[in-house]
Protein backbone atom coordinates (compact mmCIF):
# COMPACT_ATOMS: atom_id res chain seq x y z
CA UNK A 1 0.00 0.00 0.00
CA UNK A 2 1.49 3.27 -1.03
CA UNK A 3 1.51 6.12 1.49
CA UNK A 4 -0.08 9.38 1.12
CA UNK A 5 2.50 11.94 1.02
CA UNK A 6 1.26 15.38 2.66
CA UNK A 7 1.85 18.31 1.05
CA UNK A 8 0.35 21.82 1.35
CA UNK A 9 -2.30 22.77 -1.56
CA UNK A 10 0.15 25.13 -2.46
CA UNK A 11 2.94 22.77 -2.76
CA UNK A 12 0.73 20.13 -4.79
CA UNK A 13 -0.42 23.13 -7.44
CA UNK A 14 3.56 24.18 -7.69
CA UNK A 15 5.26 20.62 -8.05
CA UNK A 16 2.16 20.18 -10.55
CA UNK A 17 3.08 23.26 -12.81
CA UNK A 18 7.30 21.89 -12.56
CA UNK A 19 5.66 18.28 -14.28
CA UNK A 20 4.29 20.83 -16.96
CA UNK A 21 7.55 22.23 -17.34
CA UNK A 22 7.82 25.61 -15.24
CA UNK A 23 10.42 26.60 -13.07
CA UNK A 24 10.44 26.23 -9.48
CA UNK A 25 10.29 29.81 -9.00
CA UNK A 26 7.29 30.47 -11.50
CA UNK A 27 5.35 26.97 -10.58
CA UNK A 28 5.61 28.94 -6.80
CA UNK A 29 4.66 32.12 -8.12
CA UNK A 30 1.90 30.42 -10.23
CA UNK A 31 1.22 28.80 -6.91
CA UNK A 32 0.62 31.83 -4.81
CA UNK A 33 3.84 31.91 -3.38
CA UNK A 34 4.90 35.84 -3.05
CA UNK A 35 7.82 36.83 -5.46
CA UNK A 36 10.26 37.20 -2.57
CA UNK A 37 9.44 33.68 -1.07
CA UNK A 38 9.48 31.94 -4.28
CA UNK A 39 12.85 33.74 -5.59
CA UNK A 40 14.56 33.08 -1.97
CA UNK A 41 13.73 29.55 -1.73
CA UNK A 42 12.92 27.98 -5.39
CA UNK A 43 16.08 26.18 -5.04
CA UNK A 44 15.42 24.36 -1.84
CA UNK A 45 11.63 23.76 -3.09
CA UNK A 46 12.99 20.66 -5.32
CA UNK A 47 15.53 19.60 -2.72
CA UNK A 48 12.71 18.92 0.21
CA UNK A 49 12.38 15.59 0.67
CA UNK A 50 8.62 15.46 0.45
CA UNK A 51 8.27 17.26 -2.64
CA UNK A 52 10.84 16.19 -4.49
CA UNK A 53 8.82 12.33 -3.60
CA UNK A 54 5.86 13.89 -4.73
CA UNK A 55 7.38 14.55 -7.91
CA UNK A 56 8.83 11.57 -8.70
CA UNK A 57 5.45 9.51 -8.19
CA UNK A 58 3.79 11.83 -10.22
CA UNK A 59 5.96 11.59 -12.93
CA UNK A 60 5.84 7.63 -12.86
CA UNK A 61 1.92 8.31 -13.11
CA UNK A 62 1.92 10.48 -15.77
CA UNK A 63 4.15 8.35 -18.01
CA UNK A 64 2.38 5.36 -17.11
CA UNK A 65 -0.74 6.63 -18.15
CA UNK A 66 0.17 7.69 -21.16
CA UNK A 67 2.09 4.57 -22.21
CA UNK A 68 -1.70 3.00 -21.60
CA UNK A 69 -2.97 5.48 -24.06
CA UNK A 70 -0.51 5.10 -26.52
CA UNK A 71 -1.14 1.30 -26.46
CA UNK A 72 -4.57 1.44 -26.45
CA UNK A 73 -5.16 4.31 -29.47
CA UNK A 74 -2.14 1.62 -31.68
CA UNK A 75 -4.69 -1.28 -30.38
CA UNK A 76 -7.62 0.29 -31.60
CA UNK A 77 -6.39 1.23 -34.67
CA UNK A 78 -4.82 -1.94 -35.28
CA UNK A 79 -8.42 -3.46 -35.23
CA UNK A 80 -9.55 -1.29 -37.48
CA UNK A 81 -7.38 -2.12 -39.88
CA UNK A 82 -7.44 -5.66 -39.57
CA UNK A 83 -11.13 -6.56 -39.16
CA UNK A 84 -12.64 -8.03 -41.91
CA UNK A 85 -15.75 -6.29 -43.67
CA UNK A 86 -13.94 -2.85 -42.39
CA UNK A 87 -14.69 -0.11 -44.96
CA UNK A 88 -11.34 0.76 -47.35
CA UNK A 89 -11.70 3.93 -46.54
CA UNK A 90 -12.04 3.46 -43.00
CA UNK A 91 -8.91 1.25 -43.03
CA UNK A 92 -6.76 3.91 -44.81
CA UNK A 93 -7.83 6.50 -42.34
CA UNK A 94 -6.44 4.52 -39.47
CA UNK A 95 -2.97 3.81 -41.14
CA UNK A 96 -2.42 7.00 -41.74
CA UNK A 97 -3.65 8.12 -38.18
CA UNK A 98 -1.33 5.21 -37.47
CA UNK A 99 1.69 6.38 -39.42
CA UNK A 100 1.70 9.80 -37.80
CA UNK A 101 1.47 8.67 -34.58
CA UNK A 102 4.32 6.47 -35.31
CA UNK A 103 6.41 9.09 -36.70
CA UNK A 104 5.74 11.22 -34.09
CA UNK A 105 6.22 8.78 -31.83
CA UNK A 106 10.08 7.95 -33.45
CA UNK A 107 10.80 11.59 -33.82
CA UNK A 108 10.39 12.23 -29.98
CA UNK A 109 12.17 8.89 -29.30
CA UNK A 110 15.07 10.52 -31.35
CA UNK A 111 14.97 13.98 -29.44
CA UNK A 112 15.49 12.25 -26.14
CA UNK A 113 18.03 10.06 -27.16
CA UNK A 114 19.90 13.15 -28.13
CA UNK A 115 18.73 15.09 -24.94
CA UNK A 116 20.17 12.23 -23.01
CA UNK A 117 23.26 11.70 -24.78
CA UNK A 118 24.05 15.79 -24.38
CA UNK A 119 23.71 15.37 -20.85
CA UNK A 120 25.53 12.49 -20.40
CA UNK A 121 28.54 14.38 -22.66
CA UNK A 122 27.76 17.68 -20.02
CA UNK A 123 28.30 15.23 -17.07
CA UNK A 124 31.93 14.81 -18.42
CA UNK A 125 32.60 17.93 -19.89
CA UNK A 126 34.79 19.78 -17.30
CA UNK A 127 34.04 23.29 -16.69
CA UNK A 128 36.54 26.07 -16.36
CA UNK A 129 36.20 29.18 -14.89
CA UNK A 130 38.63 32.07 -16.06
CA UNK A 131 38.61 34.71 -13.61
CA UNK A 132 40.05 37.69 -14.20
CA UNK A 133 40.73 39.94 -11.42
CA UNK A 134 40.11 43.60 -11.99
CA UNK A 135 42.20 46.59 -10.85
CA UNK A 136 40.71 49.26 -8.92
CA UNK A 137 40.17 52.43 -10.26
Amino acid sequence: MSRVIQLTSKNRIACEHILKGDSAKVAMLKAGYAPVYAEKHACDFLKHRLIAEYLRKRQEEIAYTNTIDINYVYRELSKIVNRPGEETKDKVAALKVLKEALTETLALTAKIEVAQSNFKESEQTPITINITPVEKS
